[in-house]
């Protein structure tokens, strides 16, 4: 049985079949599958919406309004993260900087 070719190994075979070589057969063409995915293309980035002038952004919004929005509400919620990371920084520093102030001036008034 030396004349008979598996074919079962190539893609886009159904099911493994075994043909004769003496057989005039077609040369075997794999079937491709094509996936087409929606590309999710991503609002620009920070920089690129300072850095763009009003016609390109304007294009961009009305091309995808939503998310437009959606990165106008993730800009603000990052403006409210780092007020509210600033505020405990300035609260950390302030603290730090009263309760070492207060150890060096008792460190001063002991010295001989």
């Amino acid at each position: 049985m030396n004349n008979i070719i598996e074919l079962s190994a190539f893609q886009g075979s159904r099911s493994p079949k075994r043909v004769l070589a003496s057989e005039n057969v077609e040369p075997f063409e794999p079937r491709v599958k094509v996936r087409r995915q929606a590309r999710r293309m991503v609002f620009r980035s920070y920089t690129l919406i300072v850095q763009s002038d009003e016609a390109d952004l304007m294009r961009d919004v009305r091309f995808d309004m939503r998310k437009a929005q959606v990165k106008l509400k993730a800009i603000q919620r990052q403006i409210a993260a780092d007020r509210e990371h600033a505020a405990a920084r300035e609260k950390l520093l302030a603290s730090a900087e009263n309760r070492l102030s207060a150890v060096i001036a008792a460190a001063r008034s002991r010295e001989p």
